[in-house]
């Protein structure tokens, strides 16, 4: 069982951990991270046929350099990918941290195929399945796991990666829930522009929970359902101040008349929308505030120094 600091890190880098294994895709390759005989290894797929030597020769230069930095016991390459043993030092945890990242980066600037293409047959890939064997994570076609899963006994077939637009539904599903939460706020009298954080956050949330695809569809869904979310959120308490002026007043009412009257309110002059859009913008920008604030942690959670692009080159 991974626990522990491993298990934090899984956490911070968006990583699985199914007891056993780390593993996720990160910045466009599938890792993986796990112990055998007390030994902590990484090990990061990627597509390097042999006549890429150029580039494996970087790669051996680049793992020589940091040996001693970060303690690493042992290391292989292949055409499949890179597998790195640690030593069991007190700060075994922070060398693999560090050394993940800063390898992570140095293979996409050296622009190695991660996983888009199959570790297998190097055929590009629109989705692929994920195929353990002995801890190493590969990602392949659907032929070439099936083949790797029934040739070899030690291989485990995994979840299938989830593409973006699945990541956009678990996003929208997000903010509708946020939606929720920011018309319960206006429902009792509290002031809900705020809640624009907790749209936005949720977005973030469901986008993940789907196993939506890190890239830059992400932040563009959560920008788009956060607003829209706000928007519709802003409606609903608009709806609700009506109801209560209604309710108050002894009127008898449906409640698609409450809606109806709020609508052709909005539509009648700038006396009604402006008050609307002006809420609407306030919550966008407590929304697109934490969006930022969110990339933020991720860069800063997946730079721990300056100076990787250039250490890359």
């Amino acid at each position: 069982m991974i626990g522990g600091k491993l298990a934090s890190f899984a956490t911070e880098a968006n990583l699985k951990n199914n007891g056993d294994i780390i593993y996720g895709e990160y910045e466009g390759y599938e890792v993986s991270l796990f112990e055998l005989d007390n030994e902590k290894t990484i090990f990061i797929d990627f597509y390097l046929p042999e006549d890429q030597q150029l580039t494996r020769d970087a790669i051996r230069k680049f793992i020589n350099d940091s040996n001693i930095q970060y303690a690493i016991q042992s290391s292989s390459l292949s055409s499949t990918g890179i597998k790195v043993v640690f030593q069991n030092k007190s700060n075994v945890y922070d060398n693999i941290k560090e050394f993940f990242y800063t390898l992570v980066y140095f293979l996409k600037a050296k622009g190695v195929p991660g996983a888009d293409t199959c570790t297998n047959c190097g055929k590009h890939l629109d989705s692929y399945t994920v195929v353990s064997v002995q801890g190493c994570v590969h990602t392949c076609c659907t032929e070439c796991a099936e083949k790797i899963t029934g040739s070899n006994k030690a291989a485990m077939l995994l979840k299938s990666r989830k593409n973006i637009f699945v990541g956009g539904i678990g996003a929208l599903f997000g903010a509708l829930v946020g939606t929720i939460l920011w018309v319960f706020v206006a429902y009792n009298g509290y002031f809900a522009l705020w809640a624009g954080v907790l749209i936005a956050l949720l977005a973030r949330l469901g986008y993940m929970l789907f196993g939506g695809k890190s890239s830059v569809a992400e932040i563009i869904y959560n920008i788009l359902f956060s607003i829209i979310g706000v928007a519709v959120a802003e409606f609903l308490s608009e709806c609700i101040d009506l109801y209560r002026n209604w309710h108050a007043s002894g009127f008898v009412f449906k409640l698609s008349e409450v809606v109806n009257t709020a609508f052709s309110n909005l539509l009648s002059g700038p006396k009604y929308y402006m008050p609307y859009l002006e809420a609407v913008g306030i919550g966008s920008v407590f929304a697109l505030l934490t969006v930022l604030a969110l990339i933020g942690v991720k860069k800063r959670s997946s730079r721990l120094f300056t100076g990787v692009e250039r250490l890359a080159q």
